[in-house]
């Protein structure tokens, strides 16, 4: 059963810091990021990040609305240096857009994703 729990201020303030520079179209969307416990296998890779658009069940579980929901395994995350960890949420940002009248969306940029 994988296990989830709230993240530190600091991966909000990282984010804070990429999005006005490399983000603009994020200025206004509600991110929230989790901790998953661990990496997860996600078709044949092992993946210490993940974006998604949040379901109606994740909304009320978290008592909030949101714009994306980012999930972060704690134990990749904390083993990496100071610019890891600002390109992994870096990554992540990127797969959050927006497009006119249409509202939020995953992206899929075409950029490797992160492994261990």
């Amino acid at each position: 059963m994988t296990t989830y729990f709230e993240v530190p201020n600091e991966i909000y303030t990282i984010a804070q810091d990429l999005i006005p520079e490399h983000h603009p179209h994020l200025q206004d969307a509600a991110i929230k990021f989790i901790y998953r416990a661990e990496a997860w296998n996600s078709q044949g890779n092992i993946t210490s990040v993940g974006v998604s658009r949040p379901s109606e069940k994740s909304k009320v579980a978290f008592d909030h609305d949101f714009d994306f929901l980012v999930e972060i395994a704690e134990d990749t995350y904390s083993d990496m240096s100071a610019e890891r960890r600002e390109a992994l949420l870096d990554f992540a940002l990127c797969h959050c857009k927006h497009v006119e009248e249409k509202g939020y969306r995953i992206a899929h940029p075409p950029i490797s994703s992160t492994k261990r």
